[in-house]
């Protein structure tokens, strides 16, 4: 994985960060399609994720894609920008 170097800092990649170009969740998007497609996924998964601020929106409508429980839960601030998502298959 390639690191962006500024300054005397070392960032993670940019998508990393932006996680892609027109929902911002394409990176969320392509892990979950992967995950799901995996055909030895151990039998019980835990997965937790963190988005945007303007992304619970668009969490829920991949997420309900799948055949998975979830719960959005919110940060100290109060504003819902975590997920845990559970498989159990």
């Amino acid at each position: 994985m390639t690191r962006e170097v500024v300054g005397d800092l070392i960032y993670e990649p940019k998508m990393a960060f932006i996680g892609g170009e027109k929902t911002g969740f394409e990176l969320y998007e392509r892990f979950f399609q992967q995950l799901y497609a995996w055909e030895n996924r151990p039998k019980y998964c835990h997965i937790l994720i963190e988005f945007g601020l303007w992304q619970r929106d668009i969490a829920e409508t991949v997420l309900s894609q799948y055949p998975w429980e979830y719960t959005f839960f919110a940060d100290l601030r109060d504003i819902e920008r975590f997920c845990h998502i559970y498989i159990s298959s």
